[in-house]
C-alpha cells in the first residue's frame, strides 16, 4: 500500500504545480501596451520605437526660391530649386545663368523642409535688443517656398548684431547659409571682371 500513496501523493503535486505554471502563463500572454513602441502586424513582430522610426523623414517643398544678398560683391543671386527638374542659380545684375544639379537640389530642399516645414531645427535661437542701432551692408537671404499650393516667406539679415537686435543663429542654419554662400561665391568668381565693371557704372 505505500507504493500507491506515495504514487497518488507525488501525482497531487505534480497536478497543482502545472496549474499554479499555466496560471502564470496566462498572465503574461496579455503584455501592457507601451506608449513608446509600437508593435506592426507584420509576422516578424517588430518593435519600432518613435524616436528612430521615419527619423530621416522630411517634407521635401514643390520648389524655391533663394535671393542672397553678398555684401562683397554688392549684387543679388537667386537660386531657383526643383524638385525633379533642372535646377538654375543667376544674378539679376549680369546675364549668365548657372545649372545646379539634382543632388544639390534635392540636398538643399531637404534642408528647406526641415527647417521651414517641418520645424525640425530652429533658424534664430535667441534675440536681444540693443542699447545702440548698428546698421551696415550685411548678407541677406530671403526665402519663397513652394509647398501643397502654398508659400512660405521669409527673410533674415545674416549678422550677429543688426539694426536694434543681438541674434543668435543655430548651427544648423548658419551651416545652411554657408553652403548657399560658397555657391553664390563660386558662381561669381568667373565672373568678377563683369561685377566690377557693372558696379563702377553704377556708380558714375
Amino acid at each position: 500500500m505505500k507504493n500507491p500513496i506515495m504514487f497518488l501523493l507525488f501525482a497531487l503535486v505534480v497536478l497543482f504545480s502545472c496549474q499554479y505554471h499555466g496560471q502564470q502563463g496566462d498572465k503574461n500572454d496579455v503584455l501592457p501596451i507601451d506608449s513608446a513602441s509600437v508593435v506592426s502586424d507584420s509576422s516578424n513582430m517588430e518593435a519600432i520605437s518613435p524616436d528612430t522610426a521615419n527619423i530621416d523623414y522630411t517634407t521635401l517643398p514643390d520648389s524655391a526660391k533663394i535671393t542672397l544678398f553678398h555684401p562683397f560683391y554688392l549684387i543679388y543671386v537667386d537660386f531657383s530649386i526643383y524638385h525633379n527638374k533642372q535646377s538654375f542659380i543667376v544674378s539679376t545684375d549680369f546675364p549668365v545663368v548657372g545649372t545646379l544639379s539634382k543632388e544639390y537640389s534635392f540636398e538643399i530642399l531637404k534642408k528647406l523642409g526641415a527647417i521651414f516645414i517641418d520645424h525640425k531645427t530652429p533658424v534664430i535661437i535667441s534675440k536681444k535688443k540693443l542699447p545702440y542701432h548698428v546698421a551696415s551692408d550685411f548678407p541677406h537671404i530671403k526665402f519663397e517656398i513652394y509647398y501643397n499650393g502654398k508659400i512660405i516667406r521669409n527673410d533674415y539679415w545674416v549678422a550677429e548684431e543688426c539694426g536694434e537686435y543681438e541674434y543668435t543663429y543655430s548651427d544648423s542654419f548658419l551651416e545652411f547659409f554657408d553652403q548657399l554662400e560658397s555657391t553664390a561665391i563660386k558662381f561669381c568668381e568667373p565672373h568678377t571682371p563683369e561685377i566690377r565693371i557693372l558696379l563702377e557704372k553704377q556708380r558714375l
